[in-house]
């Protein structure tokens, strides 16, 4: 790469000021006891290393006002745990699909439906060996588990947040696959993000925010084209920010599947590869903002006969505040957590 391509700290502003949520003292240690009961880590190590990336502080400045902070922590915690399944570089994008195939047999049924099974299942199926990277839990541990938070979750919510979250899900493992599938082929700039964004699970955490900050945003307003521009720039904000912090453990691997990698082999030059990711990343920023501000200017239309009434428009102003926010909290837990630190397992 051209000139200096890590840091630790990238030199970024958040969209608002960040928050902490109130009852955070405590909610990491939670999420080790559930992480531990629910047998999706055994290996004292990888245990170790869950715990110090404080992925239930990320809940608590991502999520900072939900009411349901041990519940959103656990849903957050899964998802990185599945994230790290996915990365052991030896996964087939062929088994990946299929982990994603069970998953979603939870996601598309009824909530408490199966949870007799389930329920059996945390109990019976503990992994049979740890994977080299992430001690990782069978299929079944990690079906039932997310039974235990579908069950918890979606019965408050209605039949459009319930499609809507599993296609966001079903998104991540084939977007997932194809990124696995063409490792190293060099993909462009446009490909990479677009398929990014996807397999980054923003959006499946946006939906979740939605959940547990007991928002739902009303369907007409979700379809719309203005409004999933926000949810898209916020995506891309999120996915780069994480890239960035990525770049130190990346380049033990094979370097080649993060922004700075594509903008170095994209547009080779005299700026560094960083320098340009991080311009980037304020520009999407900024217009995660002026998206947002235009979706604000809808009320009008939205109202009534729009599809909405004061209600749901007001839900609609807290969601985007939301957003804000867990863009802004994303940011700082990057910079608290040690997970990429190059020495972080």
């Amino acid at each position: 790469m051209t000139g200096p391509t890590a840091t630790l700290h990238p030199a970024l502003d958040p969209p608002v000021p960040d928050l902490l949520h109130p009852g955070a003292e405590g909610v990491d240690e939670d999420l080790l006891s559930w992480v531990g009961t629910a047998g999706l880590i055994t290996d004292p190590g990888h245990l170790d290393r869950f715990h110090a990336a404080r992925f239930g502080t990320f809940s608590a400045r991502t999520c900072p006002r939900t009411p349901l902070l041990q519940l959103s922590a656990r849903w957050n915690g899964h998802m990185w745990i599945i994230d790290d399944w996915i990365d052991d570089p030896a996964r087939d994008p062929a088994e990946i699909t299929r982990l994603g195939a069970d998953l979603l047999t939870v996601l598309t049924a009824d909530p408490l439906t199966h949870r007799p099974a389930r329920t059996a299942s945390v109990t019976a199926s503990a992994p049979a060996s740890a994977s080299a990277s992430a001690g990782a839990a069978s299929h079944d541990v990690l079906t039932a588990a997310l039974g235990e938070l579908w069950d918890g979750t979606a019965g408050a919510m209605s039949a459009d947040w319930r499609r809507r979250f599993a296609g966001h899900y079903r998104d991540v493992f084939a977007m997932t696959a194809l990124a696995r599938r063409d490792a190293g082929k060099g993909l462009g700039l446009p490909t990479y993000l677009r398929r990014r964004r996807n397999y980054s699970g923003c959006e499946v955490s946006f939906d979740l925010a939605e959940a547990v900050n007991g928002c739902e945003l009303p369907a007409v307003v979700a379809a719309a084209e203005p409004y999933r521009d926000v949810r898209a720039l916020a995506c891309h904000v999120v996915a780069a920010t994480n890239d960035l912090f990525s770049v130190p453990k990346q380049q033990d691997g094979d370097g080649g599947d993060h922004l700075v990698a594509v903008l170095d082999r994209e547009a080779p030059g005299d700026e560094p590869a960083i320098d340009r990711a991080l311009a980037l990343v304020r520009a999407l920023t900024g217009d995660f903002l002026t998206a947002a501000a235009d979706v604000r200017t809808m009320r009008p239309l939205f109202l009534g006969s729009g599809g909405t009434d004061r209600d749901g428009w007001e839900r609609v102003e807290r969601t985007l505040d939301d957003l804000a926010l867990w863009v802004a909290g994303n940011l700082r837990w990057h910079r608290e957590s040690r997970r990429y630190l190059p020495e972080h397992g």
